[in-house]
């Protein structure tokens, strides 16, 4: 089911790249579809009692993340249909752990698992979700403070840039408690 989504988002990414390029294309079907529109719509709603479906969200923004292609990447990459579907991937995770406590350990736990694991190769979508995790709900975030301090017993061993890139997007933290200073 969630590869067939995530070709579902894919395909409409890539037939509105292919609208924007044939002006018969956009005189012959004005109408558009905004994909992002429709998930953050299906996670509002889910806040009024839709909770069976924000587990399936969380999994198909993960897997959204996880189709980007980071080999030779060149500006031209970054409006490709992979990347935006890793950006919309980034946007349902956010919003769902904003709308959601019961999605915070899976989405703490999967990130810093990710960022881990994709360190050498491209870690910066994650890294860039946990910044804005961290940004809009910093007091959630120090409930999981004994993983995040986990996870930066392994910053020895990150590459440079990732490993800057995930420090900086812990820095709310840092500059809230003195605790996670210390333990830095």
């Amino acid at each position: 089911v969630f590869e067939f989504l995530k070709a579902a988002v894919l395909r409409c990414f890539k037939d509105a790249d292919r609208r924007k390029l044939s002006k018969w294309i956009q005189v012959a079907s004005p109408d558009t579809l905004d994909i992002e529109k429709i998930f953050i719509d299906v996670i509002q709603n889910s806040a009024f009692g839709w909770d069976h479906v924000v587990e399936g969200l969380v999994m198909l923004g993960f897997q959204l993340m996880d189709s980007h292609l980071p080999k030779n990447q060149s500006i031209s990459s970054l409006t490709s249909p992979q990347h935006r579907s890793c950006l919309l991937g980034q946007r349902i995770l956010c919003e769902c752990f904003k709308a959601h406590p019961m999605v915070h350990q899976e989405v703490v736990t999967q990130l810093l698992n990710r960022i881990l694991a994709n360190a050498a190769s491209y870690a910066e979508p994650y890294i860039d979700l946990l910044r804005q995790v961290v940004g809009a709900s910093p007091q959630v975030i120090f409930d999981f403070m004994p993983q995040m301090r986990e996870a930066l017993g392994f910053i020895s061993l990150l590459p440079y840039l990732p490993a800057v890139k995930l420090l900086s997007a812990i820095l709310p933290l840092v500059q809230l408690s003195l605790s996670v200073r210390d333990a830095l």
